[in-house]
């Protein structure tokens, strides 16, 4: 893929639309029982660089007995209430870190940051209240995001605790999200199918890794995916990021996984069943990897969407989830190969017991023909 040309107005793209929810409750549904985050967040910069005997990390400041002694396991999110004051930015420069963009990003959960490092090295900084989302996704990075995991998983340096904020430091993507790339790249034309197979097969590689370590990601979605031109790799590089939302599958007595509860995740993107009924959050993951590879092969729309009139967060969750019950309402265009017809099919199921498995899609007819 060629570089995302600059200066594209982006409000426009359907892709770049991201109504992320979380309901505790799901049998009362109302208002007041969900959060809408809005649009997530974007890091666009330089290429990153090794840094080599850095530790930001400090576990004595805030480790699973403070986190739970002094603010408690919330699972609901809390705004990054204000931007970085000077005392922050000492703290960090401390660290020999300099903010060099005040406010790259801003969103409901945490605000972006940019900054480069003593040795060279450009970073985001990913600041938030100290809560159960945070927690989450910090535990998420400190597992997966090491320099010895996986190439499709976003790097992650460390983190620092500043009062009541927590900072999260992750490599920087020259390339953006995911959502904003396509955009920038399609210009309105369909993308072929290989370069389709080595975008969705890294993000499919990078979900597997996260499934085989026992967990499912639950927010998957373009905007979490972030794109790198990394210097001696052939093409593209493609990695999971924004873990806010991951969780542990724990096992139950007979083997299974425990099943989740709660509305969690993006109303566009998540599966069917996350707002109708108790669910594995392994199967949820595959309607949304499904949701990704519909938006790759129709130039970022998704296959299922609401009308801009629907106001109301109770009334988007039922109409979207009886739309994608009905399963009528999908469109697939007639450019689209057989065997990637099938794939979407069999990915978009309704129905979460006959859905392809994450390992039935990597030996799909289609998946092999452009491995």
């Amino acid at each position: 893929m060629q570089k995302a040309s600059e200066g594209k107005q982006l409000e426009a793209m359907p892709c770049l639309q991201s109504d992320t929810i979380s309901v505790r409750n799901k049998s009362i549904l109302d208002e007041s029982a969900v959060e809408n985050t809005g649009n997530e967040l974007v890091s666009i910069g330089c290429m990153p660089q090794m840094i080599n005997g850095i530790c930001f990390q400090n576990d004595d400041l805030i480790d699973n007995h403070l986190f739970s002694k002094s603010y408690g396991h919330t699972l609901r999110c809390r705004a990054a209430d204000d931007i970085i004051t000077d005392q922050e930015v000492q703290s960090l420069s401390k660290l020999g870190l300099t903010v060099i963009q005040m406010l790259l990003k801003e969103g409901n959960f945490a605000k972006i940051y940019q900054a480069i490092h003593e040795s060279g090295t450009d970073i985001i900084i990913k600041r938030s209240l100290i809560d159960g989302q945070s927690f989450a996704e910090l535990e998420s990075l400190k597992l997966f995001g090491n320099q010895i995991t996986h190439k499709n998983i976003v790097r992650f340096f460390g983190y620092h605790h500043f009062g009541h904020h927590i900072y999260m430091f992750i490599e920087y993507a020259n390339y953006g999200d995911l959502a904003e790339y396509l955009w920038r790249w399609c210009d309105s034309k369909d993308l072929n199918e290989t370069t389709i197979y080595e975008i969705f097969s890294q993000i499919c590689s990078g979900v597997e890794y996260m499934h085989l370590n026992g967990y499912a990601h639950r927010d998957l979605k373009l905007q979490n995916v972030l794109v790198f031109d990394i210097k001696n790799e052939d093409s593209l590089v493609y990695k999971l990021c924004d873990f806010g939302s991951s969780r542990r599958t724990l096992l139950q007595t007979d083997g299974s996984i425990k099943l989740s509860t709660t509305i969690v995740g993006s109303l566009r993107t998540m599966a069917p069943e996350v707002a109708i009924c108790e669910y594995n959050p392994i199967v949820a993951d595959i309607y949304s990897l499904g949701v990704i590879l519909y938006q790759l092969t129709h130039s970022g729309y998704y296959p299922f969407d609401l009308s801009p009139s629907v106001c109301s967060i109770k009334q988007k969750i039922k109409i979207i989830t009886q739309m994608k019950m009905s399963f009528n309402s999908l469109i697939i265009k007639s450019s689209v190969s057989k065997h990637l017809n099938d794939m979407l099919v069999r990915l978009l199921d309704p129905i979460s017991s006959t859905r392809i498995t994450l390992k039935q899609v990597m030996s799909h007819p289609w998946f092999l023909s452009k491995h």
